[in-house]
């Protein structure tokens, strides 16, 4: 992760299916032009979180089947994310609403396999564009 951290010009970083953890994430400071990251599937717990919000320009998350938890998406308040995928992560629930509701810039929500239930999606202040499958209700 360090070496892929001193690729100054990356727009988009997929390191889905890695062994990567929240530490590694620490890395990827120095890329101010990373535009999406592609996390799923990694060992990421949600606390590397608050080193992917030192990212200017990412507008683009993907971490499916990952172990975040509601309190991690605080740290995604204020960034200009316009699509965010949280599919498949059992520790997103109604609780997490009151995190993505202050991401003002969303437009795409993926929450399917989560444990946000349609009057969650309904408490968003803004409405996105909001895919939900399978949620427990």
């Amino acid at each position: 992760m360090k070496y892929i951290g001193q690729l100054e010009n990356l727009e988009k970083l997929n390191i889905s299916q890695t062994k990567v953890t929240d530490e590694g994430l620490k890395y990827l400071q120095g890329l101010k032009k990373l535009k999406t990251l592609i996390l799923s599937d990694t060992a990421i717990t949600g606390e590397g979180c608050k080193y992917i919000n030192k990212l200017p320009n990412l507008d683009e998350i993907a971490a499916a089947r990952t172990g975040l938890k509601d309190e991690n998406l605080q740290y995604l308040i204020g960034m200009k994310l316009t699509v965010l995928t949280l599919a498949e992560n059992e520790g997103i629930t109604d609780q997490a609403v009151k995190y993505l509701s202050k991401i003002k810039t969303l437009e795409e929500l993926v929450v399917f396999d989560t444990k946000i239930s349609s009057e969650g999606i309904k408490q968003l202040e803004k409405p996105c564009h909001t895919v939900l499958y399978g949620t427990s209700e």
